[in-house]
């Protein structure tokens, strides 16, 4: 298929932890595939292989992340009833790649979590993200920890609040079409909840 072209290519170029050129592949199997779970399950690969960012790099690798990541949940969160991903124990963000990535030979499998809280930019609702990286529950719990700390009132701090005070990631606000791409922009913080990023391989 073409996501296993996608793949082959990548690993032929040692090209996984390059920001640029995943990028590039991120948006290609978005478009051949029509979903943005193809692109979040590429980079699932990428993190079941094992690939290291290296540190000048993990920003913007954060950013892409987010972006591919968000733009995911929102995609199944627009077919979601009212409550439903409350009694379905939250949104499920399974994609191939934490099923089976561990299968193939140089991946291991990952541990899948949840994050309690994601506020959809699309319906309002607040509801759980279910089988989700350890990587990415880091991400997405730096972004609510900057917003917990810029918001007043009461309630859940959504990720836009956070967003508000930081450099904005180009394509976060535009769920329909990502931009999918990742400006440099200060240090990574809070490497240690982000397994991809706690080292340069």
């Amino acid at each position: 298929s073409g996501v296993a072209l996608v793949r082959t290519w990548l690993l032929m170029n040692n090209a996984a932890a390059d920001v640029d050129r995943m990028e590039r592949c991120a948006r290609h199997v978005h478009t051949a595939k029509g979903e943005h779970a193809a692109a979040l399950d590429l980079l699932r690969w990428a993190e079941s292989r094992g690939v290291r960012i290296p540190a000048e790099s993990a920003q913007r690798w954060r950013k892409l992340y987010l972006s591919v990541l968000r733009a995911t949940a929102e995609e199944r969160a627009t077919t979601m009833k009212r409550g439903g991903a409350f009694t379905s124990g939250g949104l499920d963000m399974a994609t191939p790649a934490v099923h089976d990535g561990g299968s193939e030979e140089g991946a291991v499998a990952m541990e899948l979590t949840t994050s309690p809280h994601y506020r959809s930019q699309l319906t309002r609702l607040e509801f759980p993200l279910r089988n989700i990286t350890l990587t990415e529950r880091g991400l997405l719990a730096e972004k609510l920890d900057v917003a917990a700390a810029h918001r007043s009132g009461e309630g859940v701090p959504s990720l836009e609040d956070g967003d508000a005070v930081q450099d904005r990631t180009p394509g976060l606000d535009d769920t329909a079409a990502p931009d999918y791409s990742a400006d440099s922009a200060g240090g990574p913080p809070g490497d240690a909840a982000c397994p991809m990023f706690s080292q340069q391989q």
